[in-house]
């Protein structure tokens, strides 16, 4: 009985709630939210209590939902704005300046045109595009089988030649040579019209006359040209210009004689306007900066050592002409000391009527001087004077070649002794050399003394330039093409090494010409492309280390010895002894002994590599050297094969492949440059064992820059422009020119004003401001009929921005004067909605009425030099600010970072942020009051199924006193 009383009571609390562990009451059964003892709908009844808090929970969360809305109008209105600013700051007076370019005949040459081009007109001949050098070499049978018996090819680009082509525009104290054509007559009454209208170098003029005139040798001399008449006849040898020209006066041969030879007259020689950078055969003069004495002389009188300094002065730049230097001497000894050319006719002068070097004099009677320094010793004139004089080096090479004192890297050649020459007759000759002391001080000047001496005995022979320019070679010219030549000077000179010798010509090796020095720019290294930026670092035989910064400031390979040497490094940094690159030797303190090779390891940039200097010396104690000669070392039998496996893993800049072009020796190296242009023309050395036949390497189209000609005529004139590439920029200024095929047809170049870009930047503006009003409308709007109100209803941020957008591009703009002050006046008009439309005609006609004050009105730009002045000044005019410039500063204020627009956009996240915190909040209140209410219904549930339970206890009771009675 007591069993029955108790099941009954936990069958009627089983049916009552049931508490889940996640704060939530839930029914077992059907967990509808009704109680079974009850019947309440709890849910119901807990929604009913909680309305008026979900009520406000929803007016937040439609708060969140309106700031969202706000912030994305925004951000919408800010895409408008940025048109609209993109489109005013374009109204600026460059697109009031744009150009356009056409070209008469596009398929020879494209142009195109920058605003600060202008308009005009040009006649353009393209004579030449750029070349890309290319050798070839002689055949061989086989590729991978025969031996080629060499032991070292060597090669340069643009660089190592023995002779510079001198520029026509350089010539005659840098008066140039008018461009024209000249008529030669020879001694046979044959005449021969040159046309040298094309021609940019001496070489160019040389060989277009020797080209054009059959009875005539034109030759190259130090100064200047000699006519040969090779006709046979005995009449008058003249030449002259052509049409009114003054070419043949210029080139110094308007002669006529009665003789085989016209000799030119000088046309080379240091001149005032001689630059700097022009002598030494390139090499240039050592400057420095920081106010240093480039120049110091010493008077004999007691007066304290002058000190010239040749580097920037205050506002005034370095020295750049020899004109310059001459002031700068003259000005720090007061006079004392007179620079002028040696052997010049007119005392005081640089006119160069005669010298290839200086002269210092002393102007007063008996004071002599020392002169030292580094610019001193560049310009040839340091030591002491012999009386009053000091007569100074040769500064300056000839037409004809370089200055004796650049080769063998700088050091000098040793030209002492003689060599004995036999031409294919059997005549021969010994010729004795005493260059330099002789005075001869230019290859040019050395070859016409060894000519003289060879011509006096009778031998038919002559020593020129050999085919790639770097070295000597002899010629038999007596027709039998052989020659035979002995001596010191002969083996020095290469003529008698193996393989050297062949049908007539003894051809030399290279004498090693130097072309970088410490005055060399930068710029112009690595073939023309000059030296990268960019960090690197060193490491030297000690171990010792350093970062060296090239960050452009270094403008001559002095500046950069002095970065690199200034580290304090157990190594010193120096031009190499070649002349042709840079190297670092190792300079140990006593005592010290290295134990690693020199080292050098790129951290940024190009300019490590750009030196060549990236890697390590070749062992300990050894300089590390970066060249711009590419040496490779070769064995005897090396095959084609491995000669290409070898110039490809040098790194040199230029393409080795093999060609097959058929026949008993079929197999052809062939070199192509990698740099285009007379900056990557090859100049070749080889050297052999004399094991194999002779292995030749013939150019087969040399480098060239291209050529154009400005203004030409159909009888010359103009002037002419050489480049290293196709594409001539600043030739005309804001202008480039892409050549793209050579053409005896002149090409019409024409540069216009094009106002098409700016009508389509006023018409973007228009598009771009329509295009605000349309965003404002659709977000400032109230519909009195739904009363639907829009997102920005009403926002005054907005329309005041609108109102002060819109006073600056309809109403005059105050300054200016003439008939144009607004937008109205140029052809834009406003509709009743507040939208801007666009008359192209008017703005065009108002463009021809008064340009300036279109651009005034659109584009004039307050000018702000970061300082400020405390003026008082009375009615001071206002300052005038076109519409483009005083929309972009609107703008701006509105859309820069810290801006208005971001402003308004950060209080709406602020206040966006603190209803959702609200919102959070509030949910966390509501499930907190649902879950006190469930458990409170929870327990009246239980309280209800107890008392049900003891009613049924109860009642049971009541029962049983019934059923025992019975």
């Amino acid at each position: 009985m007591r069993c029955a009383v108790m099941c009954g009571g936990q069958a009627a609390q089983s049916t009552g709630w049931s508490w889940s562990g996640n704060g939530h009451n839930t029914m077992s059964g059907a967990s509808a939210g009704i109680g079974l003892i009850s019947g309440y709908d709890f849910n119901a009844l807990v929604s009913a209590q909680l309305a008026f808090r979900n009520s406000t929970l929803l007016r937040l969360q439609g708060r969140s939902a309106e700031f969202s809305a706000e912030q994305a109008a925004f951000s919408d209105i800010g895409i408008q704005l940025g048109s609209i600013q993109t489109a005013a700051s374009g109204l600026t007076s460059t697109l009031f300046n744009t150009k356009s370019a056409s070209s008469s005949n596009p398929n020879l040459l494209s142009v195109s045109a920058s605003s600060a081009a202008s308009t005009g007109s040009w006649d353009l001949l393209v004579s030449r595009l750029v070349s890309t050098s290319q050798v070839l070499s002689g055949g061989v049978s086989t590729q991978d089988e025969t031996a080629l018996g060499l032991t070292e090819l060597s090669f340069e680009l643009g660089q190592g030649r023995l002779r510079d082509d001198v520029e026509l525009a350089q010539l005659n104290g840098g008066f140039g040579v008018e461009r024209g054509s000249i008529l030669i007559t020879d001694r046979s009454g044959t005449e021969s019209t040159v046309d040298l209208s094309q021609a940019a170098t001496i070489g160019e003029v040389i060989d277009a006359i020797n080209a054009s005139a059959d009875g005539v040798e034109a030759r190259l001399e130090t100064t200047g040209i000699r006519l040969i008449d090779t006709s046979g006849g005995s009449g008058i040898f003249s030449a002259l210009s052509l049409a009114g020209s003054n070419t043949a006066e210029d080139l110094g041969l308007a002669q006529s004689v009665n003789e085989a030879s016209i000799e030119g007259r000088k046309l080379w020689s240091i001149a005032a306007s001689t630059a700097l950078g022009d002598l030494r055969d390139g090499l240039g003069i050592r400057i420095q900066d920081g106010g240093l004495a480039d120049i110091t002389i010493e008077l004999s009188d007691g007066t304290p050592p002058i000190a010239v300094d040749l580097g920037p002065i205050g506002d005034t730049p370095a020295a750049t002409t020899l004109a310059e230097v001459q002031a700068r001497v003259e000005a720090a000894t007061n006079g004392a000391v007179a620079l002028r050319v040696e052997w010049d006719s007119v005392p005081g002068e640089i006119t160069g009527s005669i010298g290839f070097g200086l002269m210092l004099e002393s102007t007063t009677p008996g004071v002599t001087f020392d002169v030292t320094g580094d610019a001193a010793e560049d310009l040839g004139l340091a030591g002491s004077s012999d009386g009053s004089y000091l007569v100074g080096e040769q500064i300056l090479g000839g037409l004809n070649g370089v200055l004796l004192s650049t080769l063998n890297g700088g050091s000098s050649f040793d030209f002492s002794g003689s060599f004995s020459v036999t031409d294919g007759a059997g005549t021969s000759t010994t010729v004795p050399i005493f260059a330099p002391t002789t005075g001869v001080g230019s290859i040019g000047a050395l070859m016409e003394i060894m000519n003289q001496q060879i011509e006096n005995q009778f031998v038919s022979a002559r020593v020129e330039l050999n085919a790639q320019g770097n070295g000597f070679q002899i010629v038999d010219t007596s027709g039998f093409n052989n020659i035979e030549v002995t001596g010191e000077l002969a083996d020095r000179l290469g003529w008698t090494a193996p393989n050297r010798n062949t049908n007539g010509v003894a051809t030399g090796s290279s004498l090693q010409r130097a072309w970088v020095g410490p005055a060399t720019k930068l710029s112009t290294l690595a073939q023309g492309r000059g030296i990268g930026t960019g960090t690197f670092q060193i490491t030297d035989g000690l171990g010792g280390n350093a970062v060296v910064n090239l960050d452009g400031s270094e403008q001559t390979v002095q500046d950069l010895l002095d970065e690199i040497n200034s580290k304090g490094l157990a190594l010193v940094a120096q031009v190499n002894a070649t002349g042709d690159g840079i190297e670092f030797v190792e300079q140990l303190p006593d005592g010290a002994s290295s134990f690693q090779p020199i080292q050098v390891d790129a951290l940024s940039g190009s300019a490590a590599s750009d030196l060549g200097l990236v890697g390590s010396a070749s062992g300990i104690g050894s300089p590390l050297e970066g060249r711009w000669e590419y040496v490779i070392d070769l064995e005897p039998s090396d095959t084609l094969e491995t000669l290409v496996e070898k110039i490809d893993a040098s790194g040199a800049p230029v393409q080795a492949g093999l060609v097959n072009v058929g026949g008993l020796a079929p197999w052809r190296l062939s070199l192509t440059s990698e740099v285009a242009g007379l900056n990557g023309d090859l100049v070749l050395d080889l050297q052999s064992d004399g094991s194999a036949p002779l292995f030749q390497l013939d150019p087969i189209q040399r480098g060239q820059d291209a050529k154009v000609v400005f203004g030409a005529g159909s009888l010359g004139g103009g002037f002419l422009v050489t480049s290293g590439s196709n594409s001539l920029s600043g030739v005309i200024e804001g202008v480039t020119i892409d050549l793209l095929a050579a053409s005896d047809e002149q090409t019409t170049v024409t540069i216009d004003r094009d106002d098409s870009a700016l009508s389509e930047g006023l018409q973007a503006l228009i598009d771009a401001y329509n295009g605000l009003r349309d965003k404002v409308d659709q977000y400032d709007s109230y519909d009195s009929e739904s009363l639907e109100k829009g997102t920005l209803y009403g926002n005054a941020s907005l329309r005041g921005f609108v109102s002060e957008l819109t006073r600056i591009v309809t109403r005059d703009t105050d300054g200016l004067s003439g008939p144009y002050r607004s937008l109205q006046d140029i052809g834009v008009s406003i509709d009743g909605e507040g939208r801007l439309s666009f008359d192209a005609e008017t703005f065009t006609e108002a463009l021809a009425v008064d340009r300036d004050g279109v651009e005034a009105l659109l584009s004039t730009a307050i000018e702000d030099d970061g300082e400020t002045e405390d003026v008082e000044v009375e009615n001071p005019a206002p300052a005038v600010e076109g519409i483009g410039p005083r929309l972009d500063t609107l703008l701006e204020n509105w859309l820069s970072p810290d801006g208005r627009l971001q402003t308004i956009k950060d209080g709406i996240t602020d206040r966006l942020k603190r209803n959702d915190d609200s919102i959070e909040a509030l949910k966390n209140r509501i499930q907190a009051e649902r879950d006190r209410l469930l458990r409170e219904f929870y327990v009246m549930e239980q309280t209800l199924a107890r008392l049900q339970g003891q009613s049924n206890a109860l009642a049971g009771l009541v029962i049983l006193p019934q059923a025992s009675s019975g």
